[in-house]
């Protein structure tokens, strides 16, 4: 492929994501003060929305058109999708309750997913894997971190690359994507910096790596993180940047975008859901122009995945247990070694002791797929 060719594609598929639902003017940025993490290849589509939380039922009521609502937690806790925040807004006077927060979706097509796992893959994930990034101003010290210091910067980075402003990698999370990652204090302040009231971040890796990616595209201001007169502080210079950024204020892509992408795990020490699982940050890596070249990517992996050694002291059989290990759980017979590796990770981010049984169930069957006794032998045999 000409180089005259490769910008001709890559300026002819923007031009198509931005042909989606867009406003006159840019969105309201604020600008005041599962699964482990394996990469997914396939087609993703992306929107700013506005969340309403709460435990009640609104679809007893008439909502504002164009919402969209998740999957019930456990515990009742259900997310309703807005496309404005003043329809959120609305939704939230019904009852009187419930938290609107503005996030950045990502949700792609798991029946398209190219690295698929096992043949029920879209089964499991109910059809979408999907991911909320809270869109958070750089005072919000708590939460600041997941966009502006991790989805932001990984997205801005994979279509500068695609574009061929820059042609190495700069911005990347890659520690937080090792097995071998500890979440402890002294490793999160290393990557995203204290998320505590006058806490610094400016020194952590994550925001060294954002600023020389923004100085790489001609924005002299790490700060920057709002289009060309959007009328903010926050404001880029930079041609180049603001043309990535203008492609995060479409709501939705008008075209899915064949992309890797990361449930990456949140790095802060206490994101953890309320059955203890390890919270997720949604980030794309590798942007591709197209089918072809994002199958050729998921060939390579399968391939790599297929010679590596599971990251488990135990060694997996599809039917019998091999040396002191029990057999593979049931719903991953077919699929030993990627069982091996997942197993591995949650015996990683949690720790070598057996959980109690609330929490050992809930990883079972909400984390992995499998029944709590399966998972309670593989750590016994692991770790007893």
């Amino acid at each position: 492929m000409t180089k005259a060719s490769f910008d001709s594609d890559y300026d002819a598929m923007v031009d198509r994501m931005l042909a989606g639902d867009k406003d006159d003017t840019p969105p309201p940025m604020p600008t005041g003060g599962t699964f482990g993490p394996t990469p997914l290849i396939g087609p993703a589509n992306a929107a700013l929305r506005w969340t309403l939380g709460t435990y009640d039922d609104l679809e007893q009521y008439e909502l504002p058109d164009g919402y969209s609502v998740s999957r019930t937690f456990a515990s009742g806790w259900r997310n309703f999708y807005f496309p404005s925040p003043n329809d959120a807004e609305t939704a939230r006077a019904l009852t009187g309750n419930g938290y609107v927060n503005q996030v950045w979706r990502i949700e792609m097509d798991a029946a398209q997913v190219l690295n698929a796992s096992s043949d029920d893959f879209a089964a499991k994930w109910g059809g979408v894997v999907s991911g909320d990034v809270r869109v958070s101003s750089l005072g919000m010290y708590k939460n600041r971190y997941a966009y502006h210091q991790m989805a932001l910067p990984s997205f801005v980075q994979a279509m500068a690359i695609a574009a061929g402003y820059v042609t190495e990698p700069i911005f990347h999370v890659s520690e937080l994507l090792e097995a071998e990652y500890k979440f402890t204090q002294e490793n999160q302040e290393t990557m995203i910096g204290t998320t505590v009231k006058g806490g610094e971040y400016t020194d952590s890796l994550t925001w060294k790596r954002r600023s020389e990616l923004w100085a790489a595209l001609g924005e002299d201001n790490p700060e920057a993180y709002t289009v060309i007169d959007s009328g903010t502080e926050y404001d880029t210079v930079s041609a180049k940047l603001n043309k990535l950024l203008g492609l995060i204020r479409v709501k939705p892509w008008a075209q899915s975008l064949w992309c890797m992408m990361y449930l990456c795990p949140d790095p802060r020490v206490d994101a953890l859901s309320g059955s203890g699982s390890r919270l997720s940050v949604p980030i794309i890596t590798e942007i591709y122009l197209g089918q072809e070249a994002a199958q050729a990517k998921a060939n390579k992996l399968k391939a790599e995945q297929e010679t590596s050694t599971p990251g488990t002291s135990v060694a997996p059989s599809a039917d019998k247990p091999t040396g002191n290990g029990p057999p593979v759980p049931e719903a991953w017979k077919k699929f030993p070694d990627q069982w091996a590796a997942e197993f591995g990770k949650v015996i990683e981010q949690e720790g070598p002791s057996k959980p109690p049984l609330p929490m050992l169930t809930s990883i079972a069957v909400e984390k992995l797929g499998v029944t709590v006794d399966e998972l309670g032998a593989w750590w016994d045999a692991t770790t007893g």
